[in-house]
């Protein structure tokens, strides 16, 4: 699961000359040296994806006369301007003021800062799309992500081609927004992918630009991501097929993941698993935690790779990790603690309840409340007994996820791991939260098993879930019977 985060400056390189009034269409083109669009080099527009609310950045486009794609500066005041589709005539918006981007209707909250906006010139007709309400600029990512919209600090990766934006007069007074980045070799070319740590547990690879702009920062956490690792290898009691995985310090803002690192293989020619976090998490912090999003962000991906690797893919995504992720926040809130940052714990803890939805904050305490009952014993006695027995996740019930027979498998482990009764663990933890739970699969889970070990029942049914049908009990014909 990839987190939101909040950030702080990348770099505070010298400021442009000045900033560009906006007031008036006709004076940004000639200020931006706009260009008709036959006439421009440079990337993808920006765009109201399938003439939607969703924002992203895609080839020209003449749907409904480019109306999805057309844009025109509102004037405000003190230089800032709202930026108008003339689709549906909704304004360029930070998405309740945070770094995501949409298209919304007047806005005057905070003043109207999230959704005013100046153009600060660069060179060569270009210039960076700057929000009134912290000073980020709106950029895109790298490689499968170079549509993603966000606002983040001014960077010089891609010598800031992915934060650089022209506007290309259409008629009438409208006009395209182009950015610059053009995706493919470029960014290879400008930013090499470059080895900056091999520690114990995670061997780091970042872009060269992210690194000599960030190096003491990201170099602050090498040893916490070990530590982090060995506790959690530590109370989960998983043991993983390899020491040393990579972790990539992703060019793009906002999030994390359990992942395979496609730039890291293209610069090494090996396979990477690991995890990647977005590299201004590590300067940037919430309230006075510096770097917070690395150290939380750190522990809660490494807690999904870990099981993945030690125990199994395939976690159920609708309550355990992905969709839903409340098991690796947990994990990850308890580790913080007893690494001793009680005060990345505490606001971590804080963030999740704030950010979850109704069913997330229940699956969260469910976790909270399961494993201050049974302590890491339930996981650790939980993830042994599924190894022992050969089973793994995408194997049930044909590889569905979310399923019902898939959570009645890992909610029956649970039981085991627990040594504690269903009924208990039924009553107190699993009923009315679980979203894909019901109490008589799970119990036919238990004594599928028993009858497997106990009576000669087909192991290979019951490792592919085949003794189970969804909403009724185990069948007596099934080959799980004995």
């Amino acid at each position: 699961m990839r987190q939101k985060q909040s950030k702080s400056m990348l770099i505070r390189g010298a400021l442009r000359a000045r900033y560009l009034w906006p007031g008036l269409l006709a004076l940004a083109c000639l200020l931006l040296v706009c260009l008709p669009a036959s006439a421009q080099s440079g990337g993808k527009y920006l765009d109201a994806n399938d003439c939607s609310d969703t924002l992203a950045t895609n080839p020209q486009s003449d749907f409904d006369n480019g109306s999805c794609q057309l844009w025109k500066l509102v004037p405000d005041a003190e230089g800032w301007s709202r930026l108008q589709i003339k689709r549906n005539g909704k304004f360029l918006d930070a998405s309740n003021c945070s770094d995501n981007v949409k298209l919304n209707g007047n806005s005057t909250y905070d003043n109207g800062s999230c959704q005013l906006w100046k153009l600060v010139p660069d060179a060569e007709g270009w210039s960076r799309l700057q929000i009134k309400r912290n000073g980020k600029f709106l950029g895109v990512g790298v490689g499968s992500r170079a549509d993603r919209l966000r606002l983040n600090e001014e960077t010089a990766c891609d010598n800031g081609t992915r934060q650089l934006w022209r506007l290309v007069p259409a008629g009438d007074g409208w006009s395209r927004l182009q950015i610059k980045y053009a995706g493919g070799a470029a960014f290879a070319a400008t930013s090499p992918t470059i080895l900056i740590h091999t520690g114990s547990h995670f061997i780091w690879y970042t872009k060269k630009c992210i690194w000599d702009a960030h190096q003491a920062d990201i170099a602050a956490l090498f040893d916490y991501m070990d530590r982090q690792f060995s506790q959690i290898i530590s109370d989960l009691g998983v043991k993983p097929p390899r020491e040393q995985y990579y972790l990539w310090v992703d060019p793009i803002t906002g999030g994390a993941c359990a992942c395979f690192s496609e730039d890291i293989r293209k610069a090494t020619g090996k396979e990477a698993p690991g995890i990647a976090i977005a590299y201004d998490a590590f300067f940037n912090g919430d309230k006075e935690t510096k770097a917070f999003w690395a150290y939380a962000l750190g522990p809660h991906e490494t807690t999904n790779m870990l099981a993945g690797q030690g125990v199994s893919f395939g976690w159920p995504w609708d309550w355990w990790a992905d969709d839903k992720s409340p098991f690796p926040a947990m994990t990850a809130v308890r580790v913080e603690a007893e690494l001793g940052r009680s005060d990345v714990s505490a606001w971590h803890d804080a963030q999740i309840v704030r950010v979850s939805d109704a069913l997330g904050a229940k699956l969260y305490a469910m976790f909270k409340a399961i494993q201050a009952r049974y302590g890491w014993s339930i996981f650790q006695n939980m993830f042994a007994l599924v190894k022992a027995d050969g089973v793994q996740w995408p194997n049930i019930d044909s590889g569905h996820n979310p399923s019902l027979i898939l959570t009645a498998y890992v909610t029956a482990y649970m039981v085991l791991g627990s040594g504690d009764t269903l009924q208990n663990m039924d009553t107190n933890f699993f009923s009315n939260t679980i979203p894909s739970y019901e109490r008589k699969l799970t119990q036919s889970v238990l004594d599928a098993r028993n009858n497997w070990k106990e009576h000669g029942g087909d192991a290979k049914a019951f490792q592919a879930g085949l003794c189970l049908v969804a909403h009724g009990a185990t069948a007596s014909h099934l080959p799980c019977n004995k």
